[in-house]
């Protein structure tokens, strides 16, 4: 399911739900970067790719149902990113020592977005999502032919 649309603001939203696809983190991750190019967040790319594999990695370790991503070009064209599971358990932030292979997910959302959080929707399950701030490279517009 792929829900494109713009809100009620005006913000541009993207929904998909992966389910729970072997690749599924491949498939958060690369849809992600190619909703955030256009929309002129080239610079923000790594992080894009970098955070939304980590939220992904985080609900296929900790769930066990469906896998979503929400993407959101806010009217202050900050990006919202979200990674929704099915698992009523928030995750915590954890100080990993050097040579772990695990637990650095959400000191790095702590430390490359503008801010980040976790929601409850209320129905055992929850997402996590960041914010990046507003790109300096303005969007891509399509030129009429």
């Amino acid at each position: 399911m792929r829900r494109q649309r713009l809100d009620d603001e005006g913000d541009f939203v993207l929904h998909v739900a992966f389910g729970r696809l072997p690749n599924v983190v491949r498939l958060v991750r690369n849809t992600a970067v190619e909703v955030a190019k256009p929309l002129g967040y080239l610079e923000q790319l790594d992080d894009v790719q970098l955070l939304t594999s980590e939220l992904a990695t985080n609900a296929v370790r900790h769930s066990h149902g469906d896998i979503t991503l929400t993407v959101r070009r806010r009217s202050d064209a900050a990006l919202f990113l979200a990674v929704g599971d099915e698992s009523p358990h928030f995750p915590r932030r954890r100080s990993a020592a050097l040579h772990d292979e695990r637990g650095r997910g959400l000191e790095l959302l702590h430390c490359l977005a503008a801010r980040w959080g976790i929601a409850s929707t209320g129905h055992g399950s929850k997402y996590v999502w960041c914010l990046l701030p507003t790109p300096t490279t303005p969007p891509i517009r399509e030129t009429p032919a």
